[in-house]
C-alpha cells in the first residue's frame, strides 16, 4: 500500500469516528463506514496476489501456499464490507474464490484454473467498480 493509500485510510478513518462522536445520523455514519471497509477490504485483496497465481495455475502449478493466500481472501470478500450496489460482485467473487480453494484444497488443477482465472477477474472489476464508487463519495 502506498502513503498515498495508507493517508486515504486514515482519513476514512478519522471521518468515520468524527461521524459517531457528533452522533450523525446513522446513514452518514453508515456510508463513512461502508467507505472504510470498502477500502480495507480491496486493500486486504490486492496482497493477494491474483494475477501471479492464475499464471502460475496456468503453467500446471499448483502450489500449497495458495490455499493459505486465498482462504484468508475469502472473507475480504463478504459482501456486506461494500456497498449495496457492489455486494453481488462481491458475493460473486467470494464463490468464486470458495470454490477455488476447494480446488486447491483438492488438488484438482483444473478446476482451481478455471476459477482463479474467474476470481482474478472478478477481483479487478470489483476493485475497479469500488474505486468508482469511492470517486463518487466525498469525506467530511
Amino acid at each position: 500500500m502506498s502513503s498515498l493509500e495508507e493517508d486515504q485510510v486514515s482519513v476514512e478513518v478519522q471521518a468515520a469516528h468524527a461521524a459517531v462522536a457528533r452522533s450523525d445520523p446513522p446513514t452518514e455514519v453508515s456510508e463513512i463506514l461502508t467507505r472504510v471497509t470498502a477500502v480495507l477490504a480491496i486493500h486486504a485483496l490486492e496482497l493477494v496476489d491474483f494475477h501471479h497465481m492464475d499464471e502460475e495455475l496456468g503453467k500446471g502449478e499448483l502450489h500449497a501456499r495458495f490455499v493459505g493466500q486465498v482462504r484468508m481472501s475469502i472473507p475480504m470478500a463478504s459482501p456486506g464490507l461494500f456497498p449495496q450496489a457492489l455486494r453481488p460482485l462481491a458475493a460473486s467473487l467470494k464463490e468464486h474464490l470458495s470454490a477455488l480453494e476447494a480446488a486447491l484444497v483438492h488438488s484438482n488443477l483444473e478446476s482451481a484454473k478455471v476459477e482463479s482465472h474467474e476470481a482474478h477477474e472478478k477481483f479487478h472489476e470489483l476493485q475497479h467498480e469500488v474505486k468508482e464508487w469511492l470517486s463518487t463519495r466525498t469525506a467530511d
